[in-house]
């Protein structure tokens, strides 16, 4: 910032005077005339001064415009002036502009002060009678004037304001708007997903002097649309551009410019444990309005004052972080190398847990954890329990549900409060598994456990809306086949899991290999026999033994190529 810039000019071919006849329109520059009318000669000396500007004053300007001062000193009668001083008050111009000098004719001498007290000082030699002298000097508007500004220069000396307007003084009002953002449901509120929010863009003409002409807003929707989709088509005046929407402002008359604009997004139905949050940026003459900022209704802010303390125009909104985990693990003990046995006599059995945690910071509702299990293994009465942490009496808040044959079932009616654990244990028996082949392997036993569940009573506010639905993804745990310890392992539970599944190695090699009951053989399969069904009861007697026989000759014949002599 230019403290204090002075110029001094000594010769009469370096200061060049303007006369002008009285009368005659002043120009930006400095011009040479004869005055027509007589002078006045008097013992005292008088003159006068006045300025004019370039926009016209009044005139909006915009940041890295100019304007183009003119200071005229007019020679009024008496004898000739000397020592003159002209004092013209800039403190409202000079801190929101770059002196750029003088245009044509400088002063003998100046002073250009854009300090507190914001003075421009020219000194002039000597005034002729008849004579006007005009200087005329250019300002560059800076990038970050304020909106709102209205940037002033008034000559203080020798100037008074007449019947026809101010001689003394040049205005230039920065155009300006506010901006501001309302939202259904208020901002920072916890929305469903599913849910629609319903924005609303303002823009008012509140304290500047000129027309708002032109002017355009963004709203950038970046961080909502990866969750949300924007319903369209946008009303008149909002245009899509990729993540953002640009809002083309109507013109605002000063006070009582004021226009608005609405869109909606619809919430994506899976966006859990997500925040959105709009940003919206005023252009140029814009600034945004917020919370702790001037009252819109109240008294207005000086209009030099600068607003670099307002955050910009945004509305957040997060859905319910409801992030409940399931794990599931398989321990068919230790006795078998950490496998079962088909069909084993008496039958091998398989202890199951599935373990559900809410690992998020909402609660959750209407929690069921349902575990499908393979159709040959059957749970052991009175094997179900249930143990919870922090809170081992929240136990009780879970219903077990055994009736359905091949699945297990618990259900939380809610809240399933952020840190609580639950862990389902129970007992299964091994039945006699499918063999693909005779000869070939039993493949192993997998079953799958999914959790469902839906936003809590607390994670649900005012025009929040509903889930439409749960998550469900897969994550995988296996018992291992070298007989390890099989505890619920920390890894089990992935981030992102809704089911977990757990595998249990199976192993042909029990004592005697077991004796699958054949059907009974009916008309249908009689016929592709080729065989009549004359006498069914004891064509199917032959036909199960002969089975019987075939199966135990494939058994003897497995274990003799496992146990060669």
């Amino acid at each position: 910032m230019l403290s204090a810039l002075t110029g001094v000019f000594l010769t009469a071919v370096s200061l060049t005077a303007g006369v002008l006849g009285a009368g005659a329109s002043p120009a930006l520059g400095v011009a040479h005339v004869d005055d027509p009318a007589p002078a006045v000669t008097t013992a005292q000396p008088a003159w006068s001064a006045s300025t004019q500007s370039f926009p016209e004053s009044g005139t909006p300007i915009a940041p890295s415009d100019e304007i183009l001062t003119t200071l005229h000193l007019r020679h009024d009668g008496g004898h000739p002036a000397t020592g003159l001083e002209l004092i013209d008050d800039i403190s409202r111009l000079a801190p929101f502009v770059t002196f750029d000098g003088f245009v044509g004719a400088w002063p003998t001498h100046f002073t250009w002060n854009d300090d507190d007290d914001g003075r421009l000082v020219v000194h002039l030699d000597e005034l002729a009678p008849g004579q006007t002298v005009s200087y005329t000097y250019r300002v560059l508007i800076r990038a970050d004037v304020p909106p709102g500004t209205v940037l002033s220069q008034t000559v203080r000396t020798n100037c008074s304001p007449t019947p026809d307007g101010d001689p003394c003084t040049t205005t230039h009002p920065v155009p300006a708007y506010v901006l501001w953002t309302t939202v259904d449901p208020e901002s920072d509120s916890t929305v469903q997903p599913g849910a629609t929010i319903r924005y609303r863009l303002h823009a008012w003409n509140r304290f500047s002097r000129s027309t708002v002409v032109g002017a355009t807003a963004i709203d950038d929707l970046s961080a909502v649309l990866g969750h949300a989709t924007l319903v369209e088509p946008l009303p008149e005046g909002l245009e899509r551009d990729g993540d953002r929407l640009i809002w083309h402002l109507p013109e605002l008359p000063p006070a009582s410019g004021y226009t608005t604009a609405s869109f909606s997004v619809l919430v994506d139905p899976d966006a859990w444990s997500t925040e959105l949050v709009t940003r919206a940026e005023a252009g140029d003459g814009g600034y945004c309005w917020a919370p702790g900022g001037p009252d819109l209704v109240g008294t207005p802010i000086p209009s030099t004052t600068v607003r670099e303390d307002d955050p910009p125009c945004s509305a957040a909104h997060r859905t319910p972080d409801m992030d409940v985990r399931i794990g599931k693990s398989a321990d068919p003990g230790v006795g078998h190398g950490g496998t079962v046995r088909s069909g084993a006599s008496p039958a091998d059995t398989i202890r199951y847990e599935v373990t559900v945690e809410n690992a998020g910071t909402d609660p959750a509702a209407l929690v069921e954890v349902i575990d499908e299990l393979p159709r040959e293994v059957s749970v052991v009465p009175d094997s179900v329990t249930v143990t919870t942490t922090p809170d081992p009496l929240a136990a009780a808040q879970w219903t077990v549900d055994t009736s359905m044959a091949g699945r297990v079932s618990v259900r939380h009616p809610g809240p399933f409060q952020p840190g609580e654990r639950a862990a389902v244990a129970f007992t299964v028996t091994v039945g006699v598994l499918d063999q693909p082949e005779p000869a070939g392997p039993i493949p192993d036993l997998v079953n799958r456990a999914c959790v469902t569940y839906a936003a809590g009573r607390e994670s649900a506010g005012p025009g929040s809306g509903a889930p439409d639905s749960t998550a469900d993804s897969d994550a995988t745990a296996s018992a291992p086949s070298d007989g390890a310890d099989l505890a619920p392992r920390a890894d089990v539970v992935a981030a992102s899991a809704r089911c977990a599944t757990a595998v249990t190695p199976v192993t042909s090699d029990a004592d005697e290999p077991p004796v699958r009951p054949q059907p009974a053989a009916g008309p249908t399969q009689l016929a592709r026999t080729g065989i009549a069904p004359a006498a069914p009861g004891l064509i199917g007697a032959a036909v199960a033994a002969l089975g019987a026989l075939c199966v135990a000759a494939a058994a003897a014949s497995r274990r003799q190529s496992r146990h060669p002599e």
